[in-house]
């Protein structure tokens, strides 16, 4: 009697911390999947808010939109956040689910937010809806993801030469926008402009851009290191 007693302790036990883990597996997956309705939110905000007062075609229009890194990386974030969620077995899933890919998508929310705040808010003035979609990609998104990059992201996967892999998209960013500006004439930030401001002068701004990548992503993986350490020392003081 007395083992079947521990044996229905340890099951009590057991279902106890299942439920724990199913709950907080379920509050980790409405996160996420809030996170990525409200930046779909703000990029659809976006586009319609700017379909009023456009002067070019449509399909002009959108390929304007789509050429700013603050839309492509949310864009990249919403297609993480629900194929992590929605289909975490495809090869995308798994993609997704990996902590490079989560830092990887924080790394770029967070410069495409910081640099507006940096270089842009004085030289843009957006009103309406179209304030209310800029202060979600720029200012909501990048702390939202950050709060899930700090809490809700396994740590200890990270390795240095994922800094130097987290470069790709930038630089596939600035290869397009150099050729899409090129035929089109539409350049989507004032320091890329080479009408304005000339080649050389955009490809140094670009550099400089990529060093501030890197030296983010590394600083992202020195992070990592230390709260892994950290919460290594907790678990082994308990």
């Amino acid at each position: 009697m007395a083992r079947v007693g521990c044996l229905l302790a340890l099951a009590r036990s057991y279902l106890g911390v299942l439920r724990v883990h199913m709950s907080m597996k379920g509050s980790v997956r409405f996160y996420r999947c809030g996170l990525a309705l409200l930046a779909l939110t703000g990029i659809v905000i976006s586009y319609v808010a700017i379909v009023p007062g456009a002067h070019v075609s449509r399909v002009r229009l959108t390929t304007n939109f789509l050429s700013y890194f603050t839309i492509q990386s949310n864009i990249l974030l919403v297609v993480a956040l629900l194929s992590a969620e929605i289909a975490p077995s495809s090869p995308i899933g798994r993609w997704a689910k990996r902590a490079s890919t989560r830092t990887a998508v924080f790394l770029y929310v967070g410069v495409a937010g910081g640099v507006y705040l940096w270089m842009l808010r004085d030289v843009w003035h957006p009103r309406g809806w179209q304030l209310r979609g800029d202060q979600l990609l720029h200012y909501c998104i990048p702390l939202l993801v950050a709060l899930d990059w700090m809490f809700l992201v396994e740590r200890a996967r990270l390795s240095w030469r994922h800094a130097i892999w987290w470069l790709c998209f930038p630089a596939l960013y600035s290869v397009y926008s150099l050729v899409h500006g090129y035929f089109s004439g539409f350049y989507p930030y004032p320091f890329l402009d080479v009408n304005d401001i000339g080649l050389q002068p955009v490809l140094g701004n670009m550099a400089l851009l990529g060093l501030l990548f890197l030296l983010l992503g590394g600083a992202l993986i020195v992070v990592d290191r230390i709260a892994a350490r950290l919460g290594k020392e907790t678990l082994q003081a308990e």
